[in-house]
C-alpha cells in the first residue's frame, strides 16, 4: 500500500490503521495495485519514506506511534508542503517550530513585529 498524501509505502496493517483513524483528506491510501493518477506517481517520485523520516526526525516524531506522528503539525506541514511540489507549486509558509524555543524565538520576533 501506498499512503498518497505523505507518499510513503505502507505495510496492509498500517494501511488499515490509516483507513480507520484518519480522513481521507488526511491520509488517502491507496493498494499498489490500483490504477495510478499522474499526481500520484508524482507524489512518490517527490516524496518517499526516506523523505519524511528525515522531516519528522527534525521534530522528534520520526519513531511516534502512528496515531501521534500524523497528528503533529509537523506532519500537516509536510503534507501540504508535498502536495505544492507535487504540482510544482511556490510553498512559502514557514515550517513549524521544532521545539519550545523557537517557538519563543517567533513569538519574541511577531511582539517585536508589531512593535510591542
Amino acid at each position: 500500500h501506498a499512503n498518497v498524501s505523505y507518499a510513503t509505502f505502507i505495510c496492509q496493517d498500517c494501511a488499515a490503521f490509516h483507513n480507520a483513524n484518519f480522513p481521507q483528506s488526511a491520509s488517502y491510501i491507496k493498494s499498489l495495485d490500483e490504477v495510478w493518477d499522474p499526481y500520484q506517481l508524482r507524489a512518490v517520485q517527490v516524496g518517499g519514506n526516506k523523505a519524511l523520516y528525515e522531516f519528522l526526525r527534525d521534530y522528534g516524531k520520526e519513531r511516534e506511534e502512528i496515531g501521534k506522528k500524523y497528528k503533529t503539525d509537523a506532519a500537516a506541514y509536510y503534507r501540504k508542503s508535498l502536495s505544492y511540489r507535487v504540482k510544482n507549486l511556490p510553498f512559502n509558509e514557514r515550517t513549524p517550530p521544532k521545539n519550545a524555543q523557537e517557538v519563543a524565538e517567533r513569538a519574541a520576533e511577531e511582539s517585536a513585529r508589531l512593535g510591542k
